[in-house]
């Protein structure tokens, strides 16, 4: 009985290569979307869009962040019905 062999990211690449341009830039899309997945029922442009208009934000000034033991603080208040 013989193993299989795992498929390595080399094996994955040379297979990308077979397709078309339309289908590598779709897989570029999807493998994308598996690091930073963009929200239901927005599209790649909006999100980049929002993402952009956020930062600006945040930049000029106009919006101040938070820091992360904030959003924890916030979030266990409104669980807790305080919030």
């Amino acid at each position: 009985m013989s193993e299989t062999k795992p498929v390595t990211k080399a094996d994955v690449l040379e297979m990308a290569k077979a397709l078309s341009v339309e289908e590598r830039c779709e897989l570029i899309d999807d493998l994308e979307a598996t690091i930073s997945p963009i929200p239901d029922g927005m599209t790649y442009e909006e999100f980049r869009a929002e993402l952009d208009r956020r930062w600006e934000e945040y930049k000029s000034g106009k919006v101040q962040g938070v820091t992360v033991d904030e959003v924890i603080a916030q979030a266990r208040r409104q669980l807790n019905g305080h919030g």
